[in-house]
């Protein structure tokens, strides 16, 4: 008889380490994946907005990291860390104007 439930529960915080861990061991992708996962069964925290957008940026993905930090600070607005990597991100992308007023709000 095989068994229908799985043994531990799908948790948005067990998706959530499994991504830290991806990261740890360099998988970066398989750590976007995971993240995206605790982000479907949790839309409303930060933390996991802010860690996937941090994946993002060490791949490049510049574009992605900006709606994914925007998303956390619509969460969080008081983020210092996430108006900062925003900033940065944007500043990558040339969007001097939008860094200084994320910058600013860093602060």
């Amino acid at each position: 008889m095989s068994n229908l439930f799985p043994l531990t529960p799908e948790t948005p915080t067990q998706y959530f380490q499994e991504g830290q861990q991806a990261i740890a061991a360099g998988e970066l992708e398989k750590a976007v994946t995971l993240y995206q996962k605790a982000i479907q069964l949790n839309p409303n925290l930060a933390l996991y907005y802010q860690s996937l957008g941090d994946v993002l940026v060490q791949i490049e993905k510049w574009e992605e990291a900006t709606t994914t930090y925007q998303k956390a600070i619509e969460l969080k607005p008081t983020s210092a860390l996430s108006h900062h990597n925003l900033a940065k991100v944007l500043e990558k992308q040339g969007r001097l104007d939008e860094a200084i007023a994320s910058f600013s709000q860093a602060i």
